[in-house]
């Protein structure tokens, strides 16, 4: 429902800022390509294609997902307790 966007950023910055810092450490698992560079035939060219292309998929998977299910229900009705 187009009713659920609005208003869009209900927290301001500091509300982006505060979602940021969680969803931080979702990237931290991403070491572990670089771990995985020795079996690289080319790492200098191999090595930041595969950091780049996991960090912007899994971006921009988050936010589709993140449009998806404020879109589903107001977050004033979210319960964050659950």
């Amino acid at each position: 429902e187009k009713a659920n966007y609005v208003p869009f950023f209900p927290n301001g910055a500091e509300g982006v800022m505060r979602g940021a810092g969680f969803v931080f450490f979702s990237y931290v698992g991403f070491d572990c390509i670089c771990v995985l560079a020795e079996e690289l035939k080319d790492p200098k060219r191999d090595l930041p294609i595969a950091i780049v292309g996991t960090l912007v998929t899994v971006a921009g998977l988050y936010v589709v997902v993140s449009l998806i299910l404020t879109g589903m229900i107001k977050y004033t009705d979210i319960n964050l307790n659950a």
